[in-house]
């Protein structure tokens, strides 16, 4: 749309932009820049102008539009990128779309969710305006998957979720300057508060045995004060906001979070040592006794470490040790 690409053009520059500039740029009519300003401005944006100078953005609204998307990844990489106000789950919408014939990298974001899922068929407050809810779909290569079958690690696809923690912890990190920890396997922790969660979904293709499609969903708690949480997660529930006080811009994050995604599907797997030890040092429950959760079952168990695979090592009450791939952990006994 036009004026996605005005906006677009206003927020990758510091100054003033001639309305002659931008309607060479984008091969448009002067009346059609215009025109898109004072859509822009009723929108929320304050834009500045000047006579012989142009248009100036001076202050935006914290969206998550494509157009607000595309003043931090311009270039060809919104091409895969699809922005909805409201999705009944980004992972469902994903799965349509991968069914599709959707690209490796191809990424969903929306404003809110209707039915937002955690592990275990949970719900996931996702409400309007507050946070950041986006799937990411990696389509591993026939070289990655002869790989991973020729070392007989297939603990490496659950791993995925494990990097992927590490990937948002670094990108909150270096936007907020202030580390999340990581709970094993897939939330992210701040002052002992859940700010992230993370579900990993996977398409099998049971003709050749194989996985077909890894679906990364993420949703960050960004600007939410605690009165803002459903009563039952109250106490437990934070954002970034909350536990820091610090104002992220919704479009940024999402976009910062996008380019490391895409540097850790470039790197996944051969690069595990860095993730591991990273996902090692963040991690909150070895040297803990926790609860871990089995389908049904629970059993009170102390948690040693983190294996080379990622796994959780524990020891249960008769001193057995075992590696757990997967698994629910509460840190509350």
């Amino acid at each position: 749309m036009t004026k996605n690409n005005v906006l677009a053009i206003l927020m990758q520059s510091k100054d003033f932009v001639s309305g002659e500039a931008i309607s060479r740029q984008l091969g448009l009519s002067r009346t059609a820049v215009n025109m898109a300003v004072k859509t822009l401005r009723a929108e929320g944006y304050q834009i500045e102008s000047v006579t012989n100078r142009g248009y100036m953005l001076v202050n935006a609204p914290d969206v998550l539009t494509r157009g607000a998307l595309m003043g931090y990844l311009p270039g060809r990489r919104m091409n895969n990128v699809e922005c909805f106000d409201v999705v009944d789950s980004t992972n469902h919408e994903m799965l349509k779309l991968a069914v599709d014939g959707a690209q490796n990298g191809q990424v969903i974001i929306a404003n809110q969710q209707k039915r937002g899922k955690g592990r275990k068929g949970r719900n996931f407050s996702s409400p309007a305006g507050q946070g950041i809810y986006m799937s990411y779909l990696m389509i591993p290569t026939h070289e990655v998957k002869r790989r991973i079958a020729s070392t007989g690690n297939n603990a490496m696809w659950s791993a995925i979720t494990s990097w992927t923690a590490v990937t948002v912890a670094r990108t909150i990190y270096n936007l907020c300057g202030v580390r999340p920890d990581i709970k094993w396997v897939n939330d992210l922790y701040m002052n002992g508060r859940k700010i992230c969660g993370i579900l990993t979904q996977t398409t099998f293709d049971a003709e050749v045995n194989e996985i077909q499609n890894i679906i990364i969903g993420i949703g960050i708690n960004v600007h939410e004060n605690y009165e803002d949480f459903p009563e039952e997660i109250r106490d437990t529930a934070g954002s970034i906001w909350s536990e820091t006080s610090s104002r992220i811009i919704r479009a940024e994050l999402a976009a910062e979070l996008i380019h490391a995604l895409d540097d850790m599907c470039e790197r996944w797997p051969g690069d595990m040592d860095d993730y591991l030890e990273c996902y090692r040092r963040w991690n909150i429950v070895p040297g803990r006794d926790v609860i871990v959760n089995y389908g049904d079952n629970s059993e009170k168990v102390h948690a040693k470490a983190i294996g080379d695979d990622f796994s959780l090592i524990v020891t249960d009450k008769e001193g057995n040790e075992k590696h757990l791939v997967f698994g629910d952990v509460s840190l509350k006994i």
